[in-house]
């Protein structure tokens, strides 16, 4: 029997891919939010505006969103623009190298997977937002179009070239760790009728191998088994699983997170299906440890969705694939619609406009809420967080506060200094010694500047006048 892989036109399947990936790109630019997501988010930015190519647990994505940044720099994109556009160019590309992996393994219902994959509410959501996910969902992609490769056409260089490219994906985010224990299963499923297992596991084993070891240069491993065990300070028991498939699998992937079940009424599709199922558990363990009561909206098991659109489409008639399509793109839009539309953003904005009239300013922040809405709107704005600054010990503090005076006068001398509300609160915070050193500088900055009080919509601040 040819080969699925051949029996189209390379020139034309990579064409479509083309096509895909510009079509994902402009719907995800155009969904493209004015909100961050969670708390990584803002860091990430400002990151990127200070040039730091380092984040914890993650060790490539702040490298390619800097590198990002320096290439698309003459579009004049803000800062936080830069990061929502790296989602969007990610998960675009995931979603085209998929089309490829799918036009190979199923070219009459290719089209649907695609648009499964691509219209999913939880991709929806993380290709619009600044966060490592989305660019998570490119590099998960180029791992899938491998995984089919070897599908169809096994090789110990597609197998080598597979533990590399899962090993990279772990390295923009952690997650990607697991990202073998739903590709490989569902490669073996896939050719287990055909008679060469043996063959198939050492293939398996030589991807596992390399992806292991490619994690440990690439990504970092260590740190992410020790986030695991502490989860965000809370990993729970097993009693929590009900509502962690709830939360992030069948509400973040809904209608796919269902109807890919449907799977199991095709005789063909059964043991691919049983592989996905196992693929499900270290991810499902993952956010168990880690996100009962912290909700992720399927962020931590995104990678899923390629088996779990390419088993839909074939399962499903074209029709019901169709139907559901639109269900998925409809539900996926308004949760994002949902999502971005934040009214303290949207005062927060106001009042940065009318204090600050796109001049540029020095904010001393110290609660994140306010750090969103000042990157996101507030471009010519420097932040500087006072969080680290006020968690050391008293006495630590006393020390440094000339280099704290120093960096005032000096940023005074062309634009003024403002203490947030926000920050003036965290600073005044001792409860469960989260702030120890933050009363020392609150009194040292009252006893040393003049703070002239502003109110505007949600924006609450001090200007510093030295006295």
């Amino acid at each position: 029997m040819t080969p699925s892989l051949l029996r189209v036109s390379r020139r034309r399947v990579w064409g479509e891919a083309g096509v895909v990936f510009v079509g994902f790109l402009l719907v995800y630019l155009t969904l493209g939010q004015s909100v961050f997501y969670k708390g990584d988010g803002p860091w990430i930015v400002k990151r990127l505006i200070d040039g730091s190519t380092d984040y914890p647990h993650h060790k490539l994505y702040m490298p390619m969103l800097v590198a990002f940044g320096d290439l698309v720099a003459p579009l004049g994109m803000t800062p936080y623009r830069t990061g929502v556009v790296f989602s969007a160019v990610g998960s675009a590309l995931g979603v085209c190298l998929a089309h490829v992996a799918f036009r190979w393994l199923v070219p009459g219902r290719a089209w649907l997977a695609t648009l499964l994959l691509g219209l999913c509410p939880a991709v929806l959501l993380f290709a619009t937002v600044v966060e490592f996910h989305g660019v998570l969902l490119g590099f998960a992609g180029i791992a899938f179009l491998l995984a089919a490769h070897l599908a169809i056409k096994p090789g110990w260089i597609v197998a080598v070239a597979l533990g590399i490219a899962t090993s990279v994906a772990a390295g923009v985010h952690s997650s990607g760790l697991v990202l073998p224990g739903v590709l490989l299963p569902w490669f073996l499923a896939r050719r287990w009728h055909i008679g060469t297992r043996q063959h198939d596991l050492l293939l398996c084993g030589i991807a596992g191998a390399l992806h292991l070891g490619g994690a440990f240069l690439l990504a970092k491993p260590d740190q992410a088994t020790h986030f695991l065990e502490t989860g965000f300070s809370h990993p729970q028991g097993i009693e929590h699983l009900p509502g962690i498939l709830h939360v992030e699998w069948l509400t973040a992937f809904f209608p796919l997170s269902i109807v890919v079940f449907a799977a199991a009424f095709r005789r063909g599709l059964r043991l691919q299906l049983l592989a996905f199922v196992i693929g499900m558990a270290p991810y499902l363990y993952a956010a168990l440890r880690l996100l009962v009561g912290d909700a992720e909206f399927g962020a931590y098991l995104l990678p899923l969705a390629f088996v779990a659109a390419l088993l839909t489409a074939i399962a499903l008639p074209r029709l019901a694939t169709a139907l559901l399509v639109l269900t998925s793109a409809t539900f996926g839009i308004v949760q994002v619609r949902q999502h971005d539309d934040n009214e303290y953003y949207r005062a927060y904005a106001a009042g940065l406009n009318e204090v600050f009239a796109g001049k540029p300013a020095l904010l001393l922040v110290g609660n994140p809420a306010e750090v969103g809405p000042i990157l996101v709107h507030g471009p010519r704005l420097t932040i500087y967080p006072l969080n680290e600054v006020a968690e050391w010990l008293p006495e630590l503090v006393r020390k440094g506060l000339p280099i704290f005076d120093k960096v005032v006068r000096d940023t005074t001398r062309n634009h003024p200094v403002w203490l947030t509300a926000g920050a003036r609160t965290y600073l005044s915070t001792t409860a469960d010694g989260h702030t120890p050193g933050g009363p020392t500088l609150l009194a040292h900055i009252q006893a040393t500047y003049g703070l002239v009080e502003t109110k505007a919509h949600a924006f609450h601040g001090w200007r510093l006048v030295p006295k």
